[in-house]
């Protein structure tokens, strides 16, 4: 029941609450549009009852769920002593079988990898989303807006292969709904343009965006290319950019100057609100000089949460920022 409870944070006011209870167990479904206009929809049911579906009011229900566990369905839904008025829909949830099975830590961990990475500008197309890419031992997360890049590869176990973009709306779903999932593998599967996802008693389904991302590795700086690199510990250099984002978030192109050399990293803003500088130590191979955006910087490195590396081209050119099983690139700002 507890974990039921917990699905209970999918619903906003722009979802559905459907409701499906037979003699002692419910199960609660939902859907949402994604991106108004664009019939792209996140559908869900978490539990195993079965027979009639019926729609209720979410804001009621949920408070009443917070009093009693009960619920029935007998001329009302019944939670508790409380009855309330509901309508009958015509609900399927979408049958597609899990082909492949990941870890749902790693999982939810390349979702936060990458979501914000996608784009939140309604002409960016397929930008909007995160691509997932199948492959027989692996399953990779990408997103970009155009300015940044994020991936992430993790092990997978099946036989899959094919690509779906998923709306950074739906991404954001399954993040709060795999938080309360208590299974160790989460199956996945693609069929007849979804994507699935099931975990325990939760199932989750998403219409995909149409296309792909375009040739993204092309903007990923190969190490013939790198001038220089930098292995930093990750948690110091957050920390210190996290110190500075008072000042540079102030600016309107939130500018940190960056530059490396004899084992430190020096980080510095200067704009008109104020001067403040950081130092990190780091191992550099070469010297490292660009400005950066330091919010689009700070998300970039967040996912790498160990010793990272710093791979630098020149001032116009994209940095790649490297760590475990994540790959990140940002575009220096031109100065």
């Amino acid at each position: 029941m507890e974990k039921l409870k917990h699905f209970l944070t999918l619903f906003d006011r722009r979802s559905t609450l459907m409701v499906q209870a037979d003699g002692h167990r419910y199960a609660l479904m939902g859907e949402r549009e994604l991106d108004k206009g664009r019939l792209l929809y996140a559908r869900w049911k978490a539990g195993e009852a079965q027979g009639p579906v019926v729609a209720v009011d979410a804001s009621l229900f949920k408070a009443a769920i917070q009093r009693s566990a009960q619920v029935s369905l007998n001329g009302k839904v019944w939670v508790g002593e409380v009855g309330l008025e509901y309508r009958e829909v015509e609900f399927a949830m979408p049958t597609i079988e899990p082909q492949v099975w990941v870890s749902r830590k790693e999982l939810l961990a390349s979702l936060e990898a990458v979501y914000e990475a996608t784009s939140t500008d309604p002409t960016r197309a397929v930008f909007q989303g995160a691509q997932f890419e199948f492959s027989p031992t692996r399953l990779k997360l990408v997103a970009s807006d155009g300015y940044v890049l994020a991936e992430r590869t993790i092990p997978a176990r099946g036989v899959l292969e094919g690509r779906a973009v998923i709306h950074r709306e739906g991404l954001a779903l399954m993040m709060k709904a795999l938080k309360g999932v208590e299974e160790f593998e989460v199956g996945l599967g693609l069929k007849e343009g979804e994507l699935g996802l099931k975990a325990g008693g939760l199932e989750m389904s998403f219409t995909r965006i149409e296309g792909e991302y375009p040739d993204y590795e092309r903007v990923i700086p190969k190490p013939e290319e790198w001038q220089s690199t930098i292995e930093v510990y990750v948690p110091a250099l957050v920390e210190a950019l996290e110190a500075l984002r008072p000042l540079f978030s102030r600016s309107s192109n939130q500018r940190v100057d960056v530059q490396a050399e004899e084992g430190v990293i020096h980080l510095e803003v200067d704009n008109e609100h104020g001067q403040a500088h950081r130092r990190v130590p780091c191992v550099v191979q070469g010297v490292m000089s660009f400005a950066i955006n330091g919010q689009l910087f700070l998300e970039r490195i967040q996912p790498v949460k160990g010793t990272g590396k710093l791979h630098f081209v020149d001032p116009k050119k994209p940095v790649l920022i490297e760590g475990g099983s994540y790959r990140g690139v940002v575009v220096p700002l031109r100065v």
